[in-house]
């Protein structure tokens, strides 16, 4: 665990990643559609309200589940330092 900081308040919930699958138009049942692009967002409440607090000038802490050692996980963890907040995740 980190050395925690003096913080206005702490988020905790699980993290994780969302990939949205971007369609031209959404497919009949049993069929298929061509997936024009993927966006990568974070996913569940405590790691968007703390982005959010973050953005409202707040310092926030986030405790959270372990992320995976790949890309997803690496950037959700670069995410939250690029926005200062402070963080039990590795």
């Amino acid at each position: 665990m980190k050395d925690w900081q003096p913080t206005d308040i702490v988020c905790f919930g699980p993290v994780s990643r969302l990939l949205v699958a971007q369609v031209e138009k959404y497919p009949q049942a049993d069929s298929g559609a061509y997936v024009s692009s993927l966006l990568r967002r974070v996913a569940a409440d405590a790691p968007i309200i703390s982005l959010i607090l973050r953005r409202f000038g707040c310092k926030v802490g986030l405790i959270g589940n372990e992320l995976g050692d790949d890309g997803d996980g690496r950037d959700l963890l670069d995410l939250f330092g690029q926005n200062d907040i402070i963080t039990t995740i590795s």
